[in-house]
């Protein structure tokens, strides 16, 4: 991959987040290509909608696509996307720093902020401009550089409490510690 990484459980560029969502429901979803910004978290909103279950879940981040993909609704423009990577490699021995990744981002319209929660660091792509995701714009007095972060950091804290973070992983008790040791998943 273009940041020297093979495989998708250590970053958050746009190699790897941006997937094509194919969805068919003949006669009901005409074909054609949408080009707007959605997430995986989108699918069981969307699936439950087409299947007559209109109710929202608070509990949801994603939300149904029925009415962009049905064409009573044009993509919005200014929608936020978010997305979080946290691996640590099961075997000890191939734990490296560079190896652990506790990762959080937000796309909101052409730009990306990326923070590695392990080591406070940040990233700011516009990825209009740097499709590739190789100029990091931290620090040049990007005027939407504090605004992206803001929104990330306030994505952050909802997300629950410092013990359930992705920088720690969820808090787990001492049998819960042993069943995973015993399955191997744990030294």
């Amino acid at each position: 991959m273009g940041h020297g990484w093979i495989g998708h459980t250590r970053t958050l560029y746009e190699e790897l987040l941006h997937i094509p969502m194919i969805m068919s429901l003949p006669g009901v979803i005409p074909p054609g290509v949408l080009n707007a910004p959605v997430s995986l978290t989108d699918v069981m909103p969307t699936v439950l909608a087409f299947a007559g279950d209109t109710r929202r879940r608070a509990a949801w981040d994603g939300v149904s696509l029925v009415p962009l993909l049905t064409g009573l609704e044009e993509p919005p423009t200014d929608r936020i996307i978010t997305a979080e990577v946290s691996f640590v490699p099961i075997k000890k021995e191939l734990r490296s720093r560079q190896k652990i990744a506790f990762k959080t981002s937000l796309m909101w319209n052409r730009h990306k902020v990326i923070h590695d929660l392990s080591t406070g660091d940040w990233e700011l792509y516009d990825v209009d401009a740097d499709p590739a995701e190789l100029k990091n714009l931290i620090g040049t007095r990007h005027p939407s550089e504090l605004q992206l972060v803001s929104k990330l950091e306030s994505w952050e804290a909802a997300r629950g409490p410092a013990g359930d973070s992705p920088a720690r992983g969820p808090a787990l008790d001492v049998e819960a510690m042993e069943k995973l040791r015993t399955l191997g998943y744990l030294e």
